[in-house]
């Protein structure tokens, strides 16, 4: 089962976002804080496959967090879906994760997250893996 950590600090977005996951079938785990996150983290029992993140969080930065949990696992899909306006903020999300603003709603960060942690079709799987053809040089 996939399972996702859902960080924000708003208690009400936490839970519309956990319920959406857990209706697609994922495990959820909830924080509302960068050291609850860390902390569940480290400990949990269940390996993390990806996260959605809010980039302002009471004791922290979601980029920083971003950072972190990339740096426990390199495999981890983030997203970051916040409410911020800050260019420099949300250009600095871009560069790591995909990011949604909170405007777009709930169901497109949980639709895109749903889209990055889909297996690859079997047509996806063969053009990445198949190399391409010598070219033939007239000879």
């Amino acid at each position: 089962m996939t399972c996702v950590l859902v960080v924000e600090d708003e208690p009400t977005v936490r839970r519309a976002i956990a319920r959406a996951f857990t209706a697609a079938g994922w495990e959820v785990t909830q924080a509302s804080s960068v050291q609850q996150a860390l902390s569940l983290a480290s400990t949990g029992g269940v390996p993390l496959d990806c996260a959605v993140l809010d980039l302002e969080l009471p004791d922290g930065s979601g980029l920083d967090l971003a950072e972190r949990l990339r740096a426990r696992d390199s495999g981890i899909q983030l997203v970051f879906f916040s409410g911020t306006d800050d260019p420099e903020l949300l250009s600095a999300a871009s560069a790591l994760a995909l990011s949604v603003h909170k405007s777009e709603g709930i169901q497109t960060v949980v639709d895109q997250l749903l889209e990055l942690m889909r297996p690859p079709t079997r047509s996806q799987a063969f053009l990445t893996t198949t190399p391409e053809p010598e070219q033939n040089s007239g000879t």
